[in-house]
């Protein structure tokens, strides 16, 4: 993985992923920031990684990259980690995905589609992820916590 250089710039691509721009790495390498470990320290570090979840470069002073590329990864990282609670599942158009989920959550009521069964995953014993179609993510501390109906629409996938 390589060190961060103050040359980076960023554009997104026509599906709204964020494309790295250098000169030294390849044109239209998509990349999206995550943060480093400790959180306590979360301004200091970031990481680009690909879309198979490997990295492809170290941002280890970003504060030093320009206002408008500083901007477009605080906007990614905002979207990143924008993560409703999942409060209720109040109808789904069918038992297998493809298919769309009304749902409540702790933002409001909102519609969410799933391609796929990997869209759903446990975190933990009691603790699951949904990603929807657009790449939003929802998170449900504790399944056991959700109404009969809602953990009877997720039995299948957990």
């Amino acid at each position: 993985m390589a060190e961060m250089t103050t040359s980076l710039s960023f554009q997104r691509d026509a599906w709204g992923r964020l494309v790295l721009l250098s000169s030294e790495y390849p044109e239209g390498q998509v990349v999206e920031p995550v943060r480093a470990f400790p959180w306590s320290a979360s301004q200091q570090e970031l990481i680009l990684i690909n879309p198979q979840g490997q990295p492809v470069l170290s941002l280890t002073d970003w504060e030093s990259l320009s206002t408008e590329t500083r901007g477009c990864l605080r906007d990614e990282l905002h979207r990143r980690e924008f993560l409703p609670q999942l409060q209720r599942i109040l109808s789904v158009t069918g038992p297998y995905p493809p298919c769309r989920w009304q749902v409540e959550t702790d933002r409001g009521v909102t519609e969410i589609e799933l391609e796929s069964e990997e869209d759903i995953r446990r975190l933990s014993e009691h603790a699951a992820l949904i990603t929807d179609s657009s790449g939003l993510r929802f998170h449900i501390p504790d399944v056991t916590q959700l109404d009969r109906v809602s953990r009877g629409y997720l039995r299948r996938y957990l």
